[in-house]
């Protein structure tokens, strides 16, 4: 295109176009070199080469975030580039920090969480940069819930490609919301979907969980996965919430609690650096073997050199942890496409895996997907100056962009959910040992209701075979009786039946009492003894449905007060025949009366 020739920090633009902002969110409190007014980067650029490959591979905050802001200047150079899409505006870049400048030991004190920072940057972009229309932010979902709170009241629409709290999809809260993630399917049972139908796929009916309990997400990816794991009859031994860095005495006794119970498949819910300590010390206490799985929702890849951290042995400790996470595993013309402006940005080659455990990818798809929804405001007649003057930003909540017709890296096309969330599958890896290299060896299906895919035969779990260990000593099930189950109508037909015997019986006693051969036999005590039966027929109704502690209080007292009134009579009545029988001699009536009655007192 011949208007689009002059070459701006590194961004082409025409002075004939309109001008529009999109807001980059991220920890740019990591980078000393750049110069920050409140939340506002004004150092115009950042350039390539700001790190290296070898500071991508270790994982570092400010090499990450260097990587993310890498992908994103690809993405809108790539529809700067595209007359086809925005045709007419020129899209430029204004970097926020949620943290603040740099300063002097932020690497020790760092969290992830930024608290209320978040929600004055917000507040600054909505009112003294009117030229930023929408907003791709890199935070952690504590974070994210401020600032999307801000974006959703100021109408910007607001995508990101990390924060993956369940909480998030709530709509009426985060209208303006949209993430790159999924982990809530169709059935809206997220994470906990994702675990069941792994177990299930194995067979595995015992598991323990392990989370880090003062983590949003994983505290609510736990509570989902607890309910999944209940509803499809999945004993959760254990379920222990750990902090961040737990204390030694902490592993030893959920080692000892592993043990106890015979545990084998174990669920960890937290970020990368809780995973590869827990996995680490796991490892350091022998229960890393062929008996044990250790699979979550993320990659056991610490914030530090995991060699330096916690030794050679490390990588032997994670081979055969499975992760699950949500991923399209089409190698399409779109990643390599993508895959290639990355690394023309960068300057350097990096990997397929780089991209995938940085998450680069959901970011670029966050760019292009908000691109190609803002350019259908224009093919509908909108005017570019309407668009860049947020006169259209009333329009753009998720609903605008869940098919704006972009075939994207992660989908193609590219579409959300009704959540706000995007529809794709979800993957299982598993890691080799060798570094942190994986195989994919299933796929679920973005339904979360099959699998489309399963390797039967990859080497998966740690002793390098595809087979899953045994799930640990057999559980003894529980019967429920019910009226759903033959067991518990049967139950109930004796309940009635011995209740409406023991009433006839009793009620025939009585009616009949002067009769001589009732009366011989005694009727108070008689009808005293089918009470008895009643009571107790009448307790066994405790042992219909699921155990609460009514019923149980109804199973014991009730059969123990209906024994009470069942064989006090007959013991009394048995003593007084047994005396008047062994008395060797024929008994006046008065002294036989005289027995009855005696007998009559012990049991009243």
């Amino acid at each position: 295109s011949g208007d689009r020739t002059v070459e701006c920090t590194g961004f082409r633009y025409a002075l004939d176009r309109a001008n529009l902002s999109i807001g980059l969110i991220n920890w740019y409190c990591w980078i000393p070199s750049l110069e920050i007014d409140d939340s506002f980067v004004t150092t115009p650029n950042i350039s390539a080469g700001l790190f290296n490959y070898n500071d991508i591979q270790n994982g570092n905050y400010d090499a990450w975030l260097y990587f993310v802001d890498m992908g994103l200047q690809a993405a809108i150079d790539s529809v700067n580039s595209d007359d086809s899409v925005l045709s007419g505006i020129h899209i430029n870049i204004k970097r926020f920090s949620n943290c603040g400048p740099w300063r002097t030991g932020i690497a020790e004190s760092w969290t992830g969480s930024t608290g209320g920072a978040a929600s004055v940057m917000a507040q600054e972009i909505l009112e003294n940069h009117k030229d930023v229309i929408g907003v791709v932010g890199m935070e952690y979902s504590s974070t994210t819930r401020g600032s999307a709170s801000v974006f959703s009241i100021g109408e910007i629409p607001y995508c990101t490609g990390i924060a993956a709290s369940l909480r998030l999809s709530d709509k009426n809260n985060f209208p303006y919301l949209w993430r790159t993630l999924s982990h809530a399917d169709i059935v809206h049972e997220g994470v906990g979907n994702h675990v069941h139908r792994i177990l299930e796929h194995w067979r595995v009916s015992r598991v323990v969980i392990v989370y880090e309990k003062f983590d949003e997400l994983s505290y609510l990816s736990h509570l989902d996965v607890l309910k999944s794991l209940q509803k499809n009859s999945i004993f959760v031994l254990e379920s222990f919430g750990l902090a961040k860095s737990p204390s030694s005495t902490m592993y030893d006794h959920i080692v000892a609690s592993m043990r106890k119970y015979s545990a084998r498949y174990i669920v960890v819910l937290g970020g990368s650096d809780f995973s590869a300590a827990f996995i680490n010390a796991m490892g350091a206490r022998n229960m890393v073997d062929d008996d044990h799985v250790y699979f979550g929702n993320n990659v056991p890849w610490p914030s530090q050199n995991a060699t330096l951290l916690y030794g050679d042995k490390y990588f032997g400790y994670i081979k055969g942890y499975i992760q699950f996470s949500a991923f399209n595993s089409a190698r399409e013309a779109n990643y390599y496409k993508a895959l290639n402006e990355v690394n023309q940005k960068m300057g350097i080659n990096v990997t397929e895996f780089d991209v995938d455990f940085n998450n680069i990818f959901y970011f670029y798809d966050c760019v292009k997907a908000m691109a190609y929804g803002m350019d259908s405001f224009l093919k509908a007649g909108s005017s570019p100056e309407m668009l860049a003057t947020r006169q259209l930003n009333p329009q753009m909540s998720y609903n605008h962009f869940r098919n704006t017709g972009y075939s994207g890296i992660l989908g193609d096309p590219f579409t959300l959910d009704e959540n706000g969330d995007v529809n794709i599958q979800t993957l299982y890896y598993s890691y080799s040992g060798d570094y942190y290299n994986n195989v994919i060896f299933a796929e679920l299906e973005a339904s979360g209701k099959r699998f489309s895919n399963y390797n039967t035969s990859a080497p998966i779990f740690f002793n390098g075979g595809s087979e899953p260990p045994v799930d640990g000593p057999p559980v003894l099930l529980t019967l429920t009786y019910s009226s759903s189950n033959v067991e518990g109508i049967l139950l109930i037909a004796f309940i009635f039946s011995g209740i409406a015997m023991a009433l006839i019986s009793g009620g025939a006693i009585f009616a009949f009492r002067i009769h001589s051969a009732i009366r011989s036999s005694s009727p108070p005590e008689m009808i005293l003894l089918c009470g008895g039966c009643s009571i107790v027929f009448a307790s066994l109704i405790g042992f219909l449905g699921t155990p609460d502690p009514f019923a149980c209080t109804l199973r014991t007292s009730g059969i123990f007060i209906g024994f009470i009134f069942f064989a006090t009579p007959l013991v009394c009545k048995t003593l007084k025949m047994w005396v008047i029988v062994t008395a060797g001699r024929r008994m006046k009536e008065s002294e036989a009366r005289q027995i009855v009655f005696k007998s009559r007192v012990a049991i009243a």
